[in-house]
């Protein structure tokens, strides 16, 4: 009985982290797709949630704006990772835009905006 419980427990975990690791590339797929991200940056991005997802304990999150916003923002993502991302935005047009070029003439625009 406490050996059929401890399988269940490990499999449930399991599957909770897939779930969890599932809805974030899903996440991270929809805003891809949404700021037509470099594939290249996507690909990097992708491999490093999946590697941080896996060697950290699953929470349960929704998913929605907030919670891009946190896996951009958290610890999935290293912050050269997220610095890398302005220049993949709809492919490179963001960055070219005159208004983002006039204001990193003025200050140094963050890859984290508040």
């Amino acid at each position: 009985s406490i050996i059929i419980s401890e399988v269940i427990q490990v499999v449930t975990s399991t599957d909770k982290k897939q779930e969890f690791l599932d809805r974030q590339l899903g996440l991270l797929d929809a805003f891809r797709e949404h700021v037509q991200l470099d594939k290249d940056i996507f690909r990097l991005m992708k491999d490093e949630i999946r590697n941080r997802v896996r060697s950290d304990n699953a929470r349960d999150t929704g998913f929605d704006k907030e919670d891009m916003k946190l896996l951009i923002l958290g610890r999935y993502l290293p912050r050269y990772l997220v610095g890398t991302v302005p220049m993949g935005l709809f492919r490179g047009k963001l960055m070219r835009n005159k208004f983002l070029q006039v204001c990193t003439s003025v200050s140094v625009v963050p890859p984290r905006l508040p």
